[in-house]
């Protein structure tokens, strides 16, 4: 195909030239005696795409066309001095001609060269960042080189025992991509001899992760110093998507390894609870009638312990949150008796804190709900309003609209700043200073995993020295489920 290519330049550069002597035959008599006129136009035309083989036989053809057809007094070659420095002084206009051709078309061709591999660049990152599957990723950017740079591209990584494995491959012969082992020890670029083959380093933060070997079939192409720096920065692209993948996987390891020695310590920790409980609780019992002081100071142990106990839940829960290792157990619950139910178990604690604790319930709202998780979220949601209502009332209200359960825990507290309104249903935040508050910042996280978990929302508003009223919203069955999931899909962590 290629040498069927080259011989279709030298025909039509013929042509072109036989072409040329007509015309100039046609209008000898006018442009007499300027023999070359239009010779050099056809010199120009075949040497146009950038060849000097057609260029230099359009310029031979042209000298022999003038000797023997616009000469007729000369006799062959029987030419004199004169006509000598004609036909040399045009063989310089003809090398002239097809040089500055050759030039122009290799700087175009550069430039297009140089837009087309930008553009490369571009979408082997664009490839690279839109996904974690490396494999997948480099067998996209091996046929995103062919043919644009190479006529067959195949990856391979270093295995544990240094061997290289092939997890990518664009070509007819897979086989005849063998990268070299010694660019995987030595971490540089190696260009074959004849210029057809280069492999370059999967190089990445100091390491070699593997070998891109590049290959080119057709004869006319070879590679030189500008491919090298190309093809390193291509395969540093491919590079980084092996690194993130992996760097990623080891996160999800250690994320997944943190979980699961939550869950190990949470049970640790809750073996020695249980049974520190049954001995203080036998403790009080005993002491109830004889011994009051004793009695006091157990019942302190006793709310130290169960807060001990709320701690410890709180880190097992966030580790079944965020494996998704928690199941929802749904059964008909009202959530005014319910509300009330927390209320009252909170009683105690308010007013300790110098808070009036009012449930004020709106007649009966029935759901599908998980009874012990949204006891949970509720008491996240009064505790907080107990933590930070600054010894003033609290006002739980329940009632149903539509198909949807509404509760609203209203305190009259330090309320929130507008800046930190968004972050603190976030696990381990918090809108004020540890040193003032105690606890993990878990309680809000969990609520409002729960409450999206059973397709609902938590809403905030509030103000500075003003209070805050936290608003839940729970369908109470499909239908208001759906309106609710349409409004704002909820970001499910536990199974229903």
């Amino acid at each position: 195909m290629l040498l069927r290519s080259r011989a279709l330049e030298y025909v039509l550069a013929t042509l072109i030239v036989a072409a040329l002597v007509v015309a100039q035959l046609l209008i000898w008599p006018i442009i007499h005696p300027s023999p070359f006129l239009l010779l050099t136009l056809a010199v120009f035309l075949a040497s146009r795409h950038g060849r000097w083989g057609p260029g230099l036989w359009a310029t031979a053809l042209a000298m022999l066309a003038v000797d023997f057809v616009f000469l007729p007094d000369r006799v062959g070659l029987d030419l004199d001095v004169r006509d000598l420095l004609t036909i040399g002084m045009f063989a310089g206009v003809g090398v002239t001609t097809t040089w500055f051709n050759v030039a122009r078309q290799h700087e175009l061709a550069r430039r297009w060269r140089d837009r087309d591999r930008a553009k490369l660049l571009a979408e082997a990152g664009n490839v690279v960042a839109s996904s974690l599957d490396y494999e997948a990723t480099l067998q996209q950017v091996a046929e995103m080189a062919v043919p644009r740079f190479a006529d067959g591209c195949a990856v391979q990584l270093v295995e544990p025992n240094g061997e290289l494995r092939t997890v990518a491959a664009y070509h007819s012969d897979p086989a005849t991509l063998e990268g070299a082992p010694e660019v995987a020890r030595t971490g540089k670029s190696e260009l074959a001899t004849r210029g057809d083959q280069l492999m370059v380093p999967l190089a990445v933060r100091g390491a070699t992760l593997g070998v891109v070997t590049f290959v080119i079939a057709e004869p006319d192409r070879r590679y030189a110093a500008p491919d090298v720096a190309f093809a390193e920065d291509l395969a540093h692209r491919a590079a980084l998507a092996i690194d993130n993948a992996r760097l990623h996987a080891r996160t999800q390891a250690a994320v997944a390894l943190r979980d699961e020695f939550l869950i190990v310590a949470s049970h640790e920790l809750n073996t020695p609870l249980a049974t520190l409980q049954i001995l203080v609780d036998s403790l009080e019992a005993a002491l109830l009638d004889s011994d009051v002081p004793a009695a006091h100071k157990l019942a302190t142990a006793q709310r130290q312990l169960a807060r001990l106990v709320d701690l410890v839940g709180n880190l097992l829960d966030v580790s079944r949150l965020s494996s998704g290792r928690v199941t929802l157990e749904r059964d008909s619950v009202d959530l005014a008796v319910l509300a009330c139910s927390v209320c009252a178990r909170f009683a105690d604690q308010a007013r300790a804190a110098g808070c009036e604790l009012r449930c004020v319930p709106g007649g009966e709202v029935v759901g599908r709900w998980d009874r012990n998780r949204i006891d949970q979220a509720l008491s996240s949601l009064v505790a907080n309003a107990i933590k930070y209502g600054a010894s003033r009332p609290i006002d739980v209200t329940v009632g149903e609209r539509d198909g949807v359960a509404c509760l609203v825990v209203r305190d009259r507290g330090i309320g929130i700043a507008k800046a930190d309104l968004g972050r603190i249903f976030r696990r381990f935040e918090r809108a004020v200073s540890s040193q003032n508050y105690g606890g993990l910042g878990l309680g809000l996280f969990i609520a409002n995993e729960i409450i999206e978990a059973h397709g609902g929302t938590i809403d905030v508003t509030s103000e500075p020295d003003r209070g805050s009223e936290f608003t839940v919203l729970l369908p109470t069955g499909i239908t208001a489920r759906r309106r609710l999931a349409s409004a704002q899909p909820p970001a499910r962590s536990l199974q229903s």
